[in-house]
């Protein structure tokens, strides 16, 4: 059990170390990772009582279900109800808990916790799985869904992090001056977005799966490149803004 454990940490430390090196050096804390990592944890026990009180959630539990008539119908629901749509609600609110408490007022830097929380998700399924199929499955595991797990907290966590920002007044559309104006209601949409769009990649994820559909190698290049531009983006944003700086000094 311990080795197992030890094994499903391993890709817990390359993707944060991998965050660490790739981010402006003090925009990503070390404690702080641990305490959203842990808290991201509390999600497996949000799930493990949801199926206490809904033991039939697991199964198919909708075996005629239809509406488009090519057989997958019953897959859809699966993916992205059963699965997608209830692991990324407990993982959000998870998150949240590791927000209140750490209290991150960077956006940049609340994408990127909301993903190590994500990842504290990701490291008990791993050792669930290592326990009924064998350690050899973590190295398949680490690559796709705990890079997954990690992209759609990234995801959620950008929404949030928009969240956190002060809205500006000029040339905005009239939903965004609505929204300006309702507090409550801005933090609502903005959560909900994100969840909403971490819900359809996770599901789109596992329809693949269920399916056995060349789907999910696309999704897996679209996730890989999506994130590659976005880690440049902000290696040469923080180069830019320091090269900038430096020329500033100069004068």
């Amino acid at each position: 059990m311990i080795t197992t454990i030890l094994l499903a940490l391993i890709p817990v430390f390359i993707y944060m170390s991998f965050l660490k090196l790739t981010l402006p050096w003090k925009s990503i804390s070390f404690s702080k990772s641990i305490t959203y990592f842990i808290t991201g944890i509390s999600s497996v026990v949000m799930i493990m009582i949801f199926f206490r009180f809904f033991p039939g959630w697991q199964t198919n539990i909708f075996p005629t279900f239809s509406i488009f008539g090519f057989g997958y119908d019953t897959y859809l629901i699966m993916s992205f109800i059963q699965v997608a749509l209830l692991e990324e609600l407990c993982k959000f609110f998870a998150f949240r808990i590791g927000d209140t408490i750490a209290n991150e007022l960077n956006p940049v830097s609340t994408m990127f916790y909301c993903g190590v929380s994500y990842l504290g998700f990701a490291f008990v399924e791993n050792i669930q799985y290592a326990n009924n199929f064998g350690t050899e499955i973590l190295l398949t595991r680490s690559i796709l869904s705990m890079y997954l797990h990690f992209l759609c907290g990234c995801l959620v966590g950008y929404w949030v992090g928009m969240q956190k920002l002060k809205p500006k007044t000029r040339n905005r559309s009239f939903f965004e001056l609505f929204l300006r104006k309702h507090g409550n209601v801005r933090r609502i949409a903005y959560y909900a977005t994100g969840v909403f769009l971490a819900v359809m990649l996770h599901g789109i994820f596992d329809f693949g799966l269920f399916t056995k559909s060349d789907i999910t190698d696309s999704i897996l290049i679209i996730m890989c490149g999506t994130m590659g531009t976005y880690f440049s983006y902000i290696n040469l944003n923080n180069i830019w803004r320091r090269t900038r700086e430096q020329k500033r000094l100069d004068q």
